[in-house]
């Protein structure tokens, strides 16, 4: 797949771009997220399947239910998606994370 394949939206401080156009009919769904200083993304809420989540630039804090943690560029973070969960930047500079959903949800 070629850029020219990509779809990009805009949030309130932060930026979706869907890597693969076809991945709402396949059985994984890889997005590239762009994450403001102070922005938090959507809360998903409990649905069947795993997420998976790579920090390529910054550091974000990763909430699933009642745990905060947080991941920092070159780490990753995987849990099933039995709780609502999001990602927050903290801190002042952009985070960017290459994030995974199964089955497709975003």
């Amino acid at each position: 797949y070629t850029e020219d394949d990509q779809y990009i939206k805009d949030f309130d401080g932060y930026q979706q771009t869907w890597l693969i156009p076809t991945s709402q009919e396949q059985s994984l769904e890889p997005i590239l997220v762009h994450i403001e200083p102070g922005a938090t993304t959507f809360k998903d809420y409990p649905h069947p399947g795993e997420e998976f989540g790579y920090v390529t630039k910054g550091e974000i804090k990763v909430v699933y239910g009642k745990e905060k943690k947080f991941c920092k560029q070159g780490e990753a973070f995987y849990f099933p998606s039995k709780q609502t969960h999001y990602l927050i930047n903290e801190s002042k500079e952009v985070a960017e994370v290459i994030w995974v959903s199964t089955p497709p949800n975003f």
